[in-house]
Order: structure tokens, then sequence, then C-alpha cells
């Protein structure tokens, strides 16, 4: 049984999304704090005493794990890219040639593996 010899060197993409699976995990904790961290200590209490609807509150947890994911991820991703590039090049230099176009003949064409 022989090795794929795509797996033998990452390209830059696998790098960097190797850790999708843990910055799942890691939004799903978020988002479960968020919604609980206020029952265990009782201040649930004063946001209902301050909204009484349930859902306005809800929505306003959903925006902030929202946001501060989607602001994470941005960041961790930038990061990733930088830190991996010098170490994966790019092994067709035609997606870095400044003179590219989606109008070039090999644009249009699609890869199947």
């Amino acid at each position: 049984m022989s090795a794929d010899p795509r797996l033998a060197t990452p390209s830059g993409a696998v790098a960097v999304t190797f850790g999708y699976g843990l910055a799942q995990l890691t939004v799903a904790v978020l988002a479960v704090l968020t919604i609980t961290g206020e029952h265990s200590t009782g201040m649930i209490r004063a946001t209902f005493a301050a909204v009484p609807r349930r859902l306005p509150v809800l929505w306003a947890k959903l925006l902030v794990v929202a946001a501060t994911t989607a602001l994470l991820a941005v960041v961790g991703l930038a990061a990733a890219w930088l830190a991996t590039r010098p170490r994966c090049p790019p092994t067709d230099s035609r997606w870095t040639s400044p003179t590219a176009s989606i109008s070039a003949p090999w644009a249009a064409r699609s890869r199947t593996w």
C-alpha cells in the first residue's frame, strides 16, 4: 500500500486549516459558557430584571459569541497564513503572477483528482 504523494508535503491550505476541529470545539465551549455563565453566579436574575423577555437576551448573547468568533477566526487564520507562508510556498507560480486574470486559458479549467 503506497502513501499518497500529496500528503508527504502538506500544502499551505492544509497547514492553515489543521486546527479547524479544535477551533470548533473552542467555539462550542465559548458559546456554552456564555449562555450558562450567568446561571452559576445568579447574575441571570439581574439580566432578566433588566430585560424580562428571554429572546432578546439570547439574541444578544448570540451576537456576542458570533462577533467574538468571527474576530478570532480572522486573526487566527491571518496568523496561521503568515506563519506557514515561508514554509509552504505556492507550488504553482500562475497563482501568484501579477498578470494572471480570470480570462487566462488555464483559469476556466477545473481539476478533478
